[in-house]
């Protein structure tokens, strides 16, 4: 899953936002982009499960749904039903490690960039 990371100016503030290169990820780059979850939130509701407090967790946005099972992560679009097909984002699925670890790669990936952005 190759990201980047790329300073916009929205609503008349600066903000980082992460951009995949293979569109089949756009779900995940909507909730990473969603300032109302944190990555550490994510993180939680996986650990849950992974630690067998929980059986399953969920998080999303106004648009993307992430079920966290013991067989894995699935995101969604929620939109499914209400528009057409083609317009939908691609289901996602990985592995709860997997995903774990991609999670805390771009938590650090971003706090450097943050870190040398704020440093020009």
């Amino acid at each position: 899953m190759k990201f980047y990371f790329k300073q916009r100016e929205i609503h008349g503030q600066s903000k980082i936002i992460t951009i995949f290169e293979d569109e089949k990820y756009i779900s995940l780059e909507d909730i990473l982009n969603f300032e109302l979850i944190s990555v550490d939130e994510i993180i939680d509701k996986v650990d849950s499960v992974m630690l067998g407090k929980s059986s399953l967790q969920e998080i999303g946005n106004e648009r993307c749904l992430i079920s966290v099972t013991k067989d894995g992560i699935e995101i969604s679009d929620l939109f499914e039903g209400i528009i057409d097909d083609d317009e939908l984002y691609p289901v996602v699925k990985l592995s709860n490690d997997e995903f774990r670890k991609f999670l805390l790669n771009w938590k650090k990936q971003k706090e450097s960039f943050m870190y040398s952005t704020d440093n020009l």
